[in-house]
């Protein structure tokens, strides 16, 4: 978010949630348009990303080695 943008805990920006999750903000927002990345917030044509959202995304690619 701009540097004029109040941050809330728990929440961060588009950017920031690409550098988290190792992808490029570009790669994130192609996810968001396909409906498969991480649910996000929307405000007017802000957006931004709950932390408990993007663990919640990545654990969903959880892969047990030992199931079958």
């Amino acid at each position: 978010m701009s540097s004029t943008a109040i941050q809330l805990p728990g929440y961060v920006s588009d950017a920031e949630a690409a550098e988290l999750l190792g992808y490029s903000v570009v790669n994130l927002r192609r996810l968001r348009r396909l409906g498969e990345g991480p649910r996000y917030i929307k405000r007017g044509q802000r957006v931004c990303y709950r932390l408990a959202d993007l663990s919640s995304w990545l654990d969903e690619g959880i892969v047990d080695p030992r199931a079958s």
